[in-house]
């Protein structure tokens, strides 16, 4: 029997940035308090999430810088995405399963 498989790969956000020449861009929300859930949202830049034909901006949450880069990828985790959506060079990738922080360790 001859199976062909094609999955989407799993990398770390930071992977996935890195190999696509994209910006993270971590906000504080200057009216939020120290430790509330949504004090942070982090996105990357220039880049909005395809769904159901139309462009929205997706981004994530954390009390910490950290955490909504980690929400974040959770949040975009298998979309397809438009980088630089409303200029001439558009272009459009398949996000893959974006797993936790990449181990500093190994």
């Amino acid at each position: 029997m001859k199976i062909e498989y094609d999955v989407l790969p799993e990398m770390t956000l930071e992977e996935f940035a890195d190999a696509n020449d994209l910006i993270v861009e971590v906000r504080e929300r200057p009216h939020i308090r120290v430790g509330r859930p949504s004090r942070f949202y982090a996105s990357f830049k220039h880049v909005e999430v395809m769904e159901n034909g139309c462009l929205a901006g997706y981004f994530g949450d954390g009390r910490t810088a950290e955490e909504a880069i980690e929400n974040y990828a959770q949040e975009i985790s298998r979309r397809r995405i438009a980088v630089n959506a409303y200029t001439d060079h558009r272009i459009e990738i398949q996000v893959p399963t974006l797993t936790g922080a990449r181990n500093e360790s190994t």
